[in-house]
């Protein structure tokens, strides 16, 4: 037989399995359910998920929630049985500091799997599920602080390689950004900060308020940062998945293969039986029964007898489930069989020269297997630590339009112009006020006092009592007559008309008229009838200044549109908005000015132009001068270089002066496979202590798997995984 068919009829084949699992994730404000089966090559496979926010923090709302969660994603899912297994993600403040169900929590869950008929199978710490989820995707343990917000309280996780060093709960009164510096900077280890910050929860608006709030907190200034770190919300989806990634990791490491687990804070058993049977887990209870933990099988029917496991029992506790997960099928096999050959060998009696030539061939043989296997079975992964420097230059930076090239000797960088017309319909209320109604009118008797004959032309103004009056049509006065002792005055009846509208000008009859520069002495008037009909109302119409508050609305629209066009346009580089030009081509309104209106309808066409400059064109300039001060045995990291830039100032030439900072980040030179082949063989000890002695190296982890040696890497440097964590 062939050594590829015996490891394979050893190994066996991967079991296909469609059966559906639930993911639950309970927290103080919310819930969330995953369904989820494992696929034929172990992977995970989601169907269906469904989130919700509780109303108020009780068991009860929570047991209506998650009973809709369920039936919501069971119906997504389409399963053709009932879904019972469930995997628990569970918050840290469900959990004691040994990682395990706090007593209270414990009873609710009991009952809440009782009444919704679900067969618990496990629970996983949701920053447990985080960092497990991390480093599958990156290929590396994460170094990331964690936070859990609600809207009362923030649970800090500070995750340091894969290891949770640090976590602690408090509450929020004033500031979460407060909250959190407080703890990053009781931190005593004096270690530099993990530039990654995750948020998770479930109330959307809450993770997007402290979001916000961290954003703006000077975090370089207050904690142990080398640069501002990144902030991020993990979705609610992307939560799900990490704690259905590590309950498969766990089922697919458990089924086939018959291994005990053992839960070193409780004394309770967990057996996985062999490939083929149904999972049973055995429990042996400890004295006191709320302790003592259990996993019922599959055709358990008693619900009261299901008590929730706590995590280092069913793998998902303060052991990295990864690891687990990397122990395969293969692994015990290969162990049994190390183990098998070896006391085979100690059993053999060697006979005499002469009669051993058959047996000694045969114990080559086995020491040849043993050879070969020992050399391509075993499987190393080491992760190499190292130390990061940031070394950053700030430049002043001239921005041509005209140029086409960097130009490094005059720090020279082209700019593009790019120009849009947009247009903008707004509908205002207007806020002119205007009085509109008819003037007073009336006949007055005009008196001319002098003896030669008097015209007064059409519009001439008359008042009286403050009103001013005017003329509807030309008056002649006759002049005045004198006899004998006395003066006869002449007169004329003239219709007048108040000047301005309103009440004001009905004036009660009898009152004295005076014609404007002309004194009273030479002509008067004299109404004997009341004046009448002058009436007023205010109304609301188009102003001066409505008509300049649309305009203006209507560009700052139209340049905020412009701004995130030309952004889109440049393909997310930056726009100098100190270059930003509008030109209003066409405007048009519903309503003219004093028009009578309660509100105004314009349309506004205008054209917007300005200068975007390319981050790369920053950089190509800047690094040249960063790249000498960087320290001998390191080298720019290129995925790594940030740009920031300054308020730009913009000259008559037309050319734009900008301060620019480009920061980036050096690692050590490493190579990959240069170290296969030194480490190749090589005892932990002394691969640790080489490890070290290379410039920029701060430590290393080592998983060594499928060997019955955990002290030794592999012979073959193929086998060996080299990777690189930033610390």
């Amino acid at each position: 037989m062939k050594f590829k068919e015996s490891l394979t009829q050893l190994i066996g084949k991967p079991k296909d399995t469609t059966e559906y699992y639930f993911s639950l994730i309970l927290s103080r404000d919310g819930a969330a359910v995953a369904v989820w089966s494992i696929g034929a090559n172990n992977d995970l496979l989601i169907a269906s998920v469904s989130y919700g926010l509780l109303h108020d923090d009780t068991w009860d709302e929570r047991l209506r929630v998650v009973d809709q969660l369920l039936s919501a994603a069971e119906d997504k899912a389409r399963s053709n049985s009932a879904i019972s297994k469930t995997v628990f993600g569970l918050p840290a403040t469900y959990l004691t500091t040994s990682g395990d169900i706090t007593n209270d929590v414990r009873l609710h869950l009991k009952k809440l799997s009782k009444l919704l008929e679900l067969n618990p199978v496990g629970f996983v710490p949701l920053t447990q599920a985080i960092a497990f989820s991390l480093k599958k995707n990156e290929g590396i343990p994460a170094s990331v602080i964690l936070v859990n917000c609600t809207k009362e309280t923030i649970t800090v996780s500070l995750y340091r390689v894969g290891t949770c060093v640090r976590e602690q709960t408090r509450d929020v009164n004033e500031s979460v950004a407060l909250s959190l510096e407080e703890f990053l900077t009781d931190d005593k280890d004096g270690d530099v900060l993990p530039s990654r910050i995750l948020l998770y929860g479930f109330n959307t608006e809450i993770l997007s308020q402290v979001r916000g709030s961290l954003l703006k907190h000077q975090w370089t200034s207050k904690a142990n940062f080398l640069h501002f770190p990144k902030i991020e919300v993990i979705e609610h989806e992307d939560l799900l998945r990490a704690v259905s990634l590590a309950g498969s990791a766990e089922l697919t490491s458990s089924i086939g293969e018959d291994t005990e687990i053992v839960d070193s804070n409780e004394s309770s058993t967990v057996v996985a039986q062999p490939a083929g049977n149904s999972i049973e887990e055995e429990v042996e209870k400890n004295d006191e029964p709320e302790q003592s933990m259990h996993v019922s099988s599959e055709d358990d029917e008693d619900v009261e007898n299901v008590e929730v496991v706590g995590a280092q029992t069913l793998g998902f506790g303060a052991q990295d489930v990864l690891a687990k997960k990397e122990q395969t099928r293969f692994a015990p096999i290969v162990h049994s069989f190390f183990r098998s050959v070896t006391e085979y060998v100690k059993g053999i009696r060697f006979p005499r020269l002469g009669k051993s030539i058959k047996g000694a061939g045969g114990i080559i043989g086995v020491i040849v297997l043993l050879g070969l296997l020992y050399y391509f079975i075993p499987r190393a992964t080491v992760t190499v630590l190292v130390l990061p420097t940031t070394q950053s230059e700030t430049a002043i930076i001239t921005v041509d339009p005209n140029a086409t090239i960097v130009d490094s000797s005059t720090k020279i960088i082209p700019g593009q112009t790019q120009e849009l017309s947009l247009s903008s319909k707004k509908t205002i209320p207007v806020t002119g006020k205007k009085n509109v109604g008819d003037p007073a009118k009336g006949v007055v008797t005009l008196y001319n006092k002098l003896t030669q004959e008097r015209t007064l032309k059409k519009g001439t103004v008359l008042t009286a009592k403050g009103i001013s009056f005017s003329l509807d049509e030309e008056v002649k006065i006759a002049s005045a007559s004198e006899s004998i002792g006395s003066i006869t005055f002449g007169k004329k009846d003239a219709a007048i008309t108040a000047i301005n509208i309103g009440t004001e000008g009905n004036i009660a009859a009898s009152s004295e008229f005076s014609v404007k520069d002309i004194s009273p002495t030479s002509v008067s008037g004299r109404n004997d009838a009341a004046l009448s009909g002058g009436v007023s109302r205010e109304v609301t119409v188009v102003s001066r200044a409505d008509y300049d508050g649309a305009v203006k609305t209507l560009t700052d629209e139209i340049v905020s549109k412009a701004k995130a066009q030309l952004l889109a346009e440049a393909g997310g580089n930056r726009l100098i908005e100190q270059t930003i030009k509008t030109k209003v081509t066409d405007k048009q309104f519903d309503k003219e000015l004093d028009q009578e209106a309660k509100e105004l309808s314009g349309n506004l066409t205008a054209s917007v132009s300005g200068i975007v400059i390319r981050d790369e064109d920053i950089k190509s300039l800047l690094v040249a001068l960063i790249t000498p001060k960087v320290p001998a045995g390191y080298t720019l990291e290129s995925g790594k270089t940030e740009v920031s830039v300054g308020v730009a100032q913009v000259k008559k030439d037309g050319k734009i002066t900008v301060s620019a900072t480009v920061s980036a980040v050096a690692l050590p030179i490493i190579s990959k496979e240069e170290l296969q082949k030194i480490l190749a063989g090589k005892a932990v000890p002394d691969a640790l202590l080489y490890l070290k002695s290379i410039v920029g190296v701060a430590g290393a982890e080592f998983r060594i798997i499928l060997t019955p040696t955990k002290n030794r890497l592999p012979l073959h440097k193929a086998n060996i995984t080299v990777s690189l964590a930033v610390q």
